[in-house]
């Protein structure tokens, strides 16, 4: 049957082939957590530690980081020429200086809330990202221990067909052994060099007894 056959390595019982698959699933599953729960704990290290590279490459892609550039090169240039043309106590180069300045103050600021959020929607999507995983793994725990559940009563049903076969093969064994020894005595019987004893009857009640009668004397 699907047993022996399950036994000897030529069928795989869909139960069987639906726990490895689960299991297999569980344990990528639970690889991918602990590196995303790593990553996790290092977002929360970066969110409060200095701003790394791929933080800085968000900001200086941020359309107002690369207007308030543009505008403080413009700047620069301006108060280049304003200073070789009037010197550095000019009330115009003292003006210029100070968009430059204002300017700076505003790129820092943005620069402080770009990181800021960057590095907190990193740490958010990351853990969502372990939440769905978490919720992920309960459901194929569960449905592995259903699985597995299965698998047990599988194996206990298989167990029990074998003792049956076991008893059949008995039975049968016994049977057949029965069926020889018929067919031995059917040979014996249809041999005519076999001696052959008839049932004739039974024997007739004696007459008179057939042993001696003894006679006792006494002294």
């Amino acid at each position: 049957g699907l047993t022996d056959l399950e036994e000897r390595g030529l069928f795989r019982h869909t139960i069987t082939l639906r726990l490895e698959q689960l299991e297999s699933r569980e344990n990528d599953l639970l690889l991918e957590i602990g590196e995303v729960q790593a990553y996790v704990e290092d977002l929360q290290e970066l969110a409060v530690g200095p701003v790394g590279v791929q933080v800085e490459h968000q900001i200086e892609r941020d359309p107002v980081m690369l207007m308030l550039t543009q505008r403080r090169v413009l700047l620069e240039a301006e108060l280049a020429g304003r200073l070789s043309k009037f010197g550095e106590n000019h009330r115009s180069v003292l003006q210029t200086q100070q968009l430059i300045n204002a300017i700076k103050e505003k790129r820092q600021i943005r620069k402080v809330e770009i990181a800021e959020q960057t590095r907190q929607a990193n740490l958010k999507n990351a853990q969502s990202r372990l939440t769905v995983w978490t919720k992920r793994l309960e459901q194929l725990t569960k449905m592995r221990e259903e699985t597995a559940a299965k698998k047990r009563d599988l194996d206990l049903a298989r167990v029990q067909y074998n003792k049956r076969l076991s008893i059949r093969d008995e039975r049968k064994h016994m049977l057949d052994s029965v069926k020889q020894q018929l067919e031995k005595l059917k040979i014996m019987h249809d041999d005519p060099e076999t001696p052959k004893i008839q049932f004739v009857g039974y024997a007739p009640v004696p007459l008179v007894a057939s042993f001696p009668k003894w006679k006792i004397f006494f002294s």
